[in-house]
């Protein structure tokens, strides 16, 4: 007996296999693409005095799919960073005014804290602090300063 394909039901099924694979590949990249929003502003530090500019960050699906679990670790590591800055400033002087300035280049994300800050003795230290934080996260950064 002999097995004949026909031409018709080949196509159909190249069809339905091609927007399977279409589907898949643009729910993968929309769970890895996200719209990010990052806001730079006022933040509480917890300590009167202590002032500190700091990011919120929104995240944003893009089309179908939720944000990647790696979005979320990206965007988690810039708070954290920020926090560790904060905690140490606080811990450590009695009034700061520091801006934060986020930018992204070369596969780079990198907080850039710039200002003054007064030491517990009344000392006045200049505070120029750069963290890198190993990848690059594909935001619209504004400032609203």
């Amino acid at each position: 007996m002999e097995f004949k394909i026909k031409t018709r039901n080949l196509v159909i099924f190249a069809v339905i296999v091609f927007m399977v694979c279409s589907v898949g590949t643009y729910y993968f990249w929309c769970s890895y693409h996200p719209e990010v929003t990052i806001k730079i502003s006022d933040g509480p530090t917890g300590k009167e005095g202590i002032i500190i500019e700091a990011p919120h960050i929104s995240i944003e699906p893009t089309g179908i799919a939720e944000p990647s679990a790696s979005i979320e670790l990206k965007t988690n590591s810039i708070i954290m960073q920020h926090e560790f800055f904060c905690a140490y400033i606080r811990d450590n002087y009695d009034k700061s005014d520091i801006k934060l300035d986020i930018e992204v280049q070369d596969n780079e994300t990198t907080l850039k804290y710039s200002g003054t800050a007064t030491t517990n003795d009344g000392n006045i230290d200049n505070i120029e602090k750069n963290f890198d934080c190993g990848f690059a996260l594909n935001a619209n950064i504004i400032n609203s300063k």
